[in-house]
């Protein structure tokens, strides 16, 4: 089978060929998102400053509440994905090499799209965001991840 045919086979199924622990990779994966998701988009704030460090923003109209309203359509997007990922963990299996390299380009997209494009300094911080901490340890995951799913399994 060709690595293409691994990442976008020709048709989805519930037959997955790779390492069970990409299996069970992903689920932890979704879940950790899925609690995201739902931060972002349920808390007041969208978890931007009580998590995310972000200042709040002073001015007439209060700009803090576009800001959160934005931060909560971007949890409802990832809570959307996550729902794409459970999908494919309960009936379509054999497409989580690729739930796992769209995983990669959100975190990869994050520092080096999104934070090329629009760059923040401290200035807008009033510590260290979790998010950007977090970035080399789940690329670093979701790599692993992804290898694992490709390979064929024993089972």
């Amino acid at each position: 089978m060709q690595l293409i045919d691994k990442i976008l086979p020709s048709e989805a199924n519930n037959k997955y060929l790779g390492n069970r622990i990409a299996l069970f990779g992903l689920i932890f994966t979704t879940c950790l998102m899925t609690w995201r998701s739902c931060v972002h988009l349920l808390y007041q704030d969208a978890g931007l400053n009580s998590i995310g460090s972000f200042i709040i923003f002073e001015g007439i109209p209060d700009p803090n509440q576009m800001i959160y309203m934005l931060g909560s359509i971007w949890g409802l997007q990832q809570l959307i994905f996550c729902l794409v990922n459970i999908a494919v963990l309960f009936r379509y299996r054999n497409l989580i090499p690729l739930m796992y390299i769209l995983w990669l380009v959100e975190w990869l997209a994050r520092p080096l799209l999104v934070g090329f494009l629009h760059p923040l300094d401290e200035q807008y911080f009033t510590g260290t965001t979790p998010g950007m901490v977090v970035v080399p340890f789940a690329i670093g995951f979701l790599t692993i991840m992804l290898i694992l799913s490709l390979k064929s399994s024993k089972h």
